[in-house]
């Protein structure tokens, strides 16, 4: 099986006539909900693929599942909604051929798609709230937030022309410092994009081949407490990454950091703070399952992370 992963993304909803920036989801038209236009979005595309010619791409909702969450009193606590959707691209004449016996199976034309079913999950707080958190399913290299994303903005744009969604980074600085107060740093890397000459010589690679050359430093207890105010400062633009670590031996471009919490885990790229987008691992809690991961055991962890992301930045 492939590693089967989690994406999770912060959504808020916008005017489009007003200047005021957000927006509440659970009152966007009517009385209306996100939750509730995502789940007429959905039902929309149900039935035949939906095929856009632009990203060569097609598209199809297999089943929706509403459960809104209420809390020990029985009040509203989140709308949720979750469901499986197919998504694959076409536009490439390939051969598919037989890992085992290394014989081509099957000549893919360019009209075909090779179709993958994805799984995702949508929960916004209940009451004032402007923001929610959206979680796709993963599958190796392959994924379905463009595809949905995409075709969820067309179906805004035509029936709620007023309104429109931002999908992005999840308070990055804020929730990161909640996983270094709450995690356990397992792994640093740095990388350098262009390896040293020194290296290159070593490996005997080819003139003029560029490779990376990657450090990872495994367990580095006392990290966090040695480093904590480098790394905040650098969250908040008051310093570099030379200043978290500086080797004079190793010239890195890129650093990253991995954190255990619980059985969870957070691997977060410190070069791109603004876009940062956790990724969950849950290749372990999968394996056996099949070719494709079960809906209910895909819908149950999206459920858990989700909700584990809520209460993380519901105090930010």
């Amino acid at each position: 099986m492939k590693k089967i992963g989690l994406s999770v993304y912060m959504i808020n909803v916008h005017s489009k006539n007003i200047k005021q920036k957000y927006i509440k989801t659970n009152e966007i038209y009517n009385n209306k909900s996100f939750v509730d236009i995502v789940e007429e979005f959905l039902n929309e595309m149900k039935g035949a693929y939906d095929r856009d010619d632009e990203s060569e791409n097609i598209f199809t909702t297999v089943k929706t599942d509403r459960t809104d969450k209420k809390d020990k009193d029985g009040r509203p606590d989140y709308k949720c909604i979750f469901g499986q959707i197919k998504t694959g691209d076409y536009g490439t004449a390939s051969e598919l051929v037989d890992s085992r016996t290394g014989k081509v199976s099957h000549n893919k034309t360019s009209n075909e798609a090779e179709v993958i079913p994805f799984v995702f999950g949508m929960l916004i707080p209940a009451g004032d709230r402007d923001n929610g958190i959206i979680i796709f399913q993963t599958e190796g290299r392959f994924g379905m937030k463009s595809s949905f994303e995409k075709r969820l903005r067309k179906y805004i744009l035509e029936k709620y022309p007023d309104i429109d969604f931002n999908m992005g980074a999840l308070l990055p600085t804020e929730y990161i410092e909640k996983v270094m107060k709450r995690g356990v740093l397992e792994k640093i890397k740095l990388i350098c994009f262009q390896a040293p000459l020194d290296t290159r010589k070593a490996l005997s690679v080819n003139e003029g081949i560029e490779i990376k050359e990657e450090r990872i430093y495994y367990g580095p207890t006392g990290f966090i407490g040695k480093k904590k105010d480098a790394i905040l400062g650098f969250l908040h633009g008051k310093n570099g990454l030379k200043e978290i670590i500086a080797d004079e031996n190793f010239i890195y471009d890129e650093m990253k950091m991995e954190f255990k919490i619980g059985n969870r885990k957070r691997t977060f790229n410190l070069n791109n703070i603004s876009k940062i987008v956790p990724i969950i691992d849950i290749t372990k809690e999968m394996e056996g399952r099949g070719d494709h991961p079960e809906y209910a055991l895909v819908k149950s962890e999206i459920r858990k992370n989700a909700l584990e992301f809520l209460e993380e930045v519901r105090t930010s």
